[in-house]
């Protein structure tokens, strides 16, 4: 009689790979030796790191790490990375030293995966970095230990050997984390949450690893209230990896210092094969952008997001944004933008964007009123269908007022001759209309031409979106 266990073992793979929680897991790993050798992987599919130097919260690295160097053939089987955070040189709580085993054991494989000088051995590297009496974690803690000596000699790895080994030994957590992408060859998707904001050694190396980043195909990363400077300056150098299909990059939110005092870090980004692409910004400043989109050799779709409190310019550079998108005007289906610029004290006095209608690939717009026709509580002196284009599938527009409902009657007279592609319009309004109905008129002016529309009051625009105008947006541009 044929049972569970003659099934073929990639049969099995799919079968076990709808297990979710670690104790059905651990219980299919315990049935048998052909259960647990299918169910292994799944308990290394998933790695996440819960970083920081708070005892109660953070998830040290060493463990695993040490773990993949004495099982290298684990290491394919990890295929999502997520790290949060991680602790770095110069922060008031330093982290516990690595012990010296583990010192030892992590510079060889550093060695070998080329990010030390594979020239060198482990030990001539160690003692290179001036470290010759090694720390024992269990006997002290670090205020019992003395500074190591200063690093010298740039190596061919591409950075000071001695800074790495240095930070390595003393329990900073960076060094741990490019010893990590370099050993896992398997990885398909990595996020980053925080980014610190100290850039304290080069991750340029990782372009020099033996797998590649061969099956790299999604990075997230969104950074620690600092911009795009220090998140590009990393992980730009896995960006050129072969397979990558979909990059998101936040910089985090910042405060108005942070913004005035924002530096560009110069980053070397090789061509990108990057489809899809999703940026959050903080300011309407768009050279990380520029640089980015520049690299990209066939971007399909791009969303673009500016949610920032403490924006002080008075326009929006569209003509700016649509010289950078350009760039790709041969191989872009589908560009979205979402402009919110609703949460602080803004000088909206004269802040508009320019108009929009040479944006031939804008499938997407989300934005509030006064950006799209000028300040609050006077007639607007601009029609709204002068300024969007033709491409538009879906328009959603925030802090609205009743002044508005000419322009939406007016853009329903012309929908069908020059919005034909308009799918979805979603009105919120500030307060409730007090002198037209139009969850009643708006569905009607625009019913002859199908098109979908959502009237809500909503003060927290866009942050509780409208679940209509999430479903459709899934449904209609799962890409965006």
């Amino acid at each position: 009689m044929t049972g569970i266990s003659d099934l073929a073992t990639e049969i099995l793979d799919l079968i076990f790979s709808f297990l979710t929680s670690k104790s059905d897991k651990l219980n299919t790993a315990l049935v048998c030796k052909l259960f647990r050798d299918c169910a292994e992987p799944l308990f290394y599919h998933d790695y996440v790191h819960e970083g920081g130097w708070e005892k109660e919260t953070a998830y040290s690295l060493t463990p695993f790490i040490r773990r993949i160097i004495e099982r290298p053939d684990r290491a394919h089987f990890v295929k999502h990375v997520t790290l949060h955070k991680w602790n770095y040189d110069g922060q008031t709580r330093r982290p516990r030293a690595i012990s010296d085993e583990d010192l030892s054991a992590f510079v060889e494989a550093a060695r070998k995966a080329g990010i030390l000088d594979p020239t060198k051995e482990s030990d001539q590297l160690i003692t290179d970095a001036g470290i010759t009496d090694l720390i024992d974690p269990v006997d002290g803690d670090w205020e019992d230990f003395s500074e190591p000596s200063q690093a010298y000699g740039d190596t061919t790895s591409g950075h000071d050997d001695a800074e790495w080994i240095q930070q390595l030994q003393v329990g900073n957590e960076e060094p741990q984390i490019i010893l990590l992408l370099a050993i896992l060859p398997g990885i398909k998707s990595l996020s980053f949450t925080g980014i610190p904001r100290q850039e304290t050694l080069s991750w340029s190396q990782l372009r020099q690893v033996a797998h590649g980043f061969r099956h790299l195909r999604n990075i997230s990363c969104t950074a620690d209230n600092i911009g795009y400077s220090a998140s590009l300056s990393r992980i730009g150098h896995l960006m050129g990896a072969p397979s990558l299909q979909k990059v998101f990059l936040s910089d985090g939110g910042r405060t108005g210092r942070d913004i005035s005092n924002q530096n560009i870090t110069s980053v070397e980004l090789t061509p990108l094969p990057v489809k899809v692409a999703t940026f959050e910004h903080s300011d309407a400043n768009f050279r990380t952008l520029s640089l980015f989109v520049s690299k990209c050799t066939g971007l399909e779709y791009l969303t673009l997001k500016v949610t920032n409190p403490f924006l002080r310019a008075r326009q929006i550079n569209a003509t700016q944004l649509k010289n950078i998108i350009n760039t790709q005007s041969d191989s872009l289906k589908g560009l979205r933008l979402c402009l919110d610029m609703s949460r602080g004290p803004l000088e909206l006095e004269h802040t508009r964007l320019e108009s929009l209608s040479h944006f031939k690939n804008l499938v997407f717009l989300e934005a509030e009123q006064v950006l799209l026709l000028g300040r609050f509580l006077q007639v607007p002196q601009y029609k709204l269908r002068d300024i969007l284009p033709s491409s538009l599938k879906g328009l959603s527009i925030g802090w609205a007022e009743e002044n508005l409902m000419p322009h939406l009657l007016e853009l329903a007279s012309v929908c069908d001759m020059d919005f034909g592609s308009l799918e979805l319009l979603c009105v919120s309004f500030a307060s409730n209309p007090t002198r037209t109905k139009p969850t009643v008129s708006l569905p009607l002016a625009f019913d002859a031409s199908r098109v979908k529309v959502i009237v809500e009051t909503n003060r927290r625009w866009p942050v509780d979106r409208s679940p209509d105008l999430e479903a459709w947006l899934s449904k209609k541009i799962p890409e965006l």
